[in-house]
């Protein structure tokens, strides 16, 4: 099976892994660096400085892409694309639950010393306009991607 199911999916995003997420830059290029991030309620959220080239390119165009993938087998990734909205609301206390899952405790005090050293932090958050699920066979078969539904939106 190429597709994960919903449970499957949910469970594959609640570890701890480091997501890749791309902008564009203002040529049109790709802008892609690696973050923490946190899915809850279908939804994607990352924190970043303020300041960051990040957030920079998302004010011109707030289209953005996440990218999720495991490291061991069955290897299995997720890849969302849509519009991100960004909120300096609450900044701070989730960006201290996304910090916790990567650092545990320490979580909080580390979004606190990004937001002294950098001048603020910024939650971007992305509800998907596309979401591809992948996990590869059991039996390390080939297999092609599947998309999924996503709103009214087929991913083939």
């Amino acid at each position: 099976m190429s597709i994960m199911t919903e449970q499957q999916t949910k469970q594959f995003l609640d570890r701890p892994l480091i997501a890749h997420v791309t902008s564009l830059r203002s040529d049109g290029s790709a802008h892609t660096v690696p973050v923490w991030y946190q899915y809850d309620d279908a939804r994607f959220y990352v924190f970043t400085p303020s300041l960051s080239v990040k957030i920079a390119h998302l004010k011109r165009d707030p289209r953005l892409t996440i990218s999720i993938a495991s490291e061991d087998e069955p290897y299995r990734y997720v890849v969302a694309s849509g519009v991100a909205v960004l909120s300096v609301v609450c900044a701070l206390e989730r960006g201290g639950v996304i910090a916790s899952r990567y650092r545990g405790e320490a979580g909080p005090a580390f979004i606190q010393a990004c937001d002294a050293e950098y001048g603020g932090v910024t939650i971007v958050m992305l509800t998907p306009k596309r979401l591809i699920t992948h996990e590869s066979p059991k039996d390390g078969s080939p297999s092609r991607r599947q998309g999924k539904y996503c709103g009214n939106t087929h991913v083939a």
